[in-house]
């Protein structure tokens, strides 16, 4: 559990307030920090299937590539669905399912859909240039 959390860079946090041992009030940490303690819970968490809502939203760019990082390492092996409207961080996915109104509107191979040229080529050159 420690390992995971100094991964995450939360430790010192949950070490100040009293360690692992202690009880913890969620409103007394940031919402990056709660953020991050959910990535750590993830990472922990036994089962095949992990699925995040935005696990990236709101972190600077060096946070970001720092918890992408880890998420590859530690959730190799297993299935991350990951919702997120940061097209970079699903460059290297196995598979992309693009939404639009609640329906599929593309599915492929991150670089295929770009090749493609259709609605993730268009959200991926909006977010690049």
């Amino acid at each position: 559990m420690v390992s995971a959390l100094e991964e995450v860079g939360i430790w010192h946090q949950i070490r100040d307030y009293g360690g692992l041992s202690a009880h913890i009030d969620t409103t007394n940490l940031s919402n990056g920090q709660r953020h991050i303690l959910c990535i750590a819970r993830a990472i922990l968490f036994p089962g095949e299937i992990v699925i995040m809502d935005e696990p990236t939203a709101g972190f600077d760019e060096h946070t970001e590539r720092l918890i992408t990082g880890l998420l590859r390492e530690k959730l190799k092996g297993r299935t991350l669905i990951s919702i997120t409207h940061q097209i970079k961080t699903v460059m290297d996915s196995d598979l992309v399912m693009v939404l639009k109104h609640g329906e599929v509107s593309e599915l492929g191979v991150p670089q295929e859909l770009l090749s493609r040229r259709g609605m993730f080529w268009q959200l991926y050159s909006a977010k690049t240039t």
